[in-house]
């Protein structure tokens, strides 16, 4: 592995330091938050397949298929999308997840459903990667952390916000159903916002130039040979594993220290990971990156081994927040990390395969941590995810002076 290729002349332009809320900027993420939705509004699913009569461990199949083909699909069609024909893809995937929607309501078999989750997930996967791609050729590398902390806040939002929402309108008349063709009708907004960001001309690649923002084979094989970007992927995959951990295996865990209630430190953790972006986002820019990064996975691990420690309702609680703290600032700084140390022509694909390390934290979180789990318990667990966690902190290091 080298650290990095020889650099050429690229024909894309670095965007040129100028304020990040500009409208092409807040209109995407608009477009952002409107796609996570379509995921935040199936976190009853599991239950509603149950419901319907499917058997628990086809239903967890369902469940995990939108993912599971989000993370098959990526790599294929990441060298594919970039800032300039962006705005098409879009409204593809946009156009596909509302069809999608809709599906749900026509059916409850299984291998219907598992080829409407399929679908839902390939369109999903389309939209946000072309989401990503477009924000990707409107953000400065000086406004990289701003950016990439705003974004992390979006990708927060739907998961705080559309759980409520959805839980209201149930209990006040609506079915399931009614609850997707709404989640069809906001998705449509997204097709406004398209024509909005067309008629400002703001791409950062026109058409003609299409083929030339593609990165060819070579270019992609290249990146895969740095040493420094497998790193700083593999930090990202590292802090979402971490992430998936707790996620997947509170609930679980809480009861064995006397915990029942979980879900006030879900909501700690939140609270403190869009707390610390809002207060701090604009210092990402400020304070050395790989420093922050250091640091926040090492905080991040030895929060782990008081989560493990803990006997108490009250430190359990805390270890919520204080985790959450870790997390964001880690999440959105190693993110700035990828798209700083990429070529201007790669940042959109590798910060999409920054996307890529959250859904393989998401598929490896339960598949390696169950198996830990089964034969040494979760003392075992989270003490191996402490020393992960402090061990890809310290070597985060090692990209010190190339950001």
């Amino acid at each position: 592995m080298t650290d990095a290729p020889g650099r050429q002349e690229s024909p894309l332009k670095e965007p040129a330091q100028a304020p990040l809320l500009t409208a092409p900027f807040v209109l995407l993420i608009l477009a952002f938050f409107l796609g996570l939705c379509n995921m935040a509004v199936f976190f009853n699913f599991y239950a509603c397949l149950i419901a319907n009569g499917v058997e628990a461990g086809t239903a967890g199949f369902l469940l995990g298929l939108f993912s599971l083909t989000a993370l098959l699909v990526r790599p294929f069609i990441s060298p594919l999308i970039h800032p300039g024909n962006a705005l098409p893809w879009i409204g593809l995937g946009a156009a596909g997840m509302i069809l999608c929607l809709g599906g749900y309501t026509l059916g409850h078999e299984p291998l219907f459903i598992a080829i409407i989750r399929a679908a839902h997930g390939l369109s999903f996967v389309v939209m946000v990667t072309a989401v990503i791609s477009s924000t990707v050729g409107v953000i400065s590398p000086q406004r990289s952390g701003l950016a990439f902390g705003i974004m992390s806040i979006v990708n927060l939002l739907p998961f705080a916000i559309i759980p409520a929402l959805v839980e209201f309108g149930l209990s006040h008349g609506l079915t399931q159903a009614n609850i997707y063709m709404l989640a069809a009708a906001s998705t449509a907004l997204v097709f406004p916002l398209l024509l909005v960001i067309k008629r400002l001309h703001t791409r950062t690649a026109s058409a003609e130039n299409g083929e030339k923002a593609i990165p060819t084979r070579r270019e992609i094989m290249d990146n895969f040979k740095r040493a420094d970007i497998i790193l700083a992927l593999s930090l990202g995959a590292v802090a979402y594993l971490c992430f998936a951990i707790i996620f997947m295996f509170l609930k679980s865990y809480g009861p064995t220290i006397g915990v029942e209630k979980v879900s006030p430190f879900f909501a700690l953790a939140t609270v403190s990971m869009i707390g610390i972006r809002l207060a701090s986002a604009a210092l990402f820019d400020r304070w050395n990156k790989v420093r922050l990064c250091t640091g926040a996975l090492i905080f991040v691990g030895l929060m782990f081994l008081l989560l493990q420690s803990t006997r108490s309702q009250w430190s359990f609680y805390a270890s919520g927040a204080l985790l959450g703290l870790g997390w964001g600032v880690a999440m959105p700084v190693i993110m700035a990390i990828v798209f700083n140390l990429s070529e201007p022509r790669l940042r959109a694909f590798n910060t999409n395969m920054m996307i890529e390390m959250v859904d393989l934290g998401y598929f490896l979180g339960p598949f390696l941590g169950g198996l830990v789990v089964s034969s040494y318990g979760y003392s075992v667990l989270f003490f191996i995810m402490s020393a992960v966690s402090i061990i890809f902190g310290l070597l985060a290091l090692r990209l010190a002076g190339k950001v």
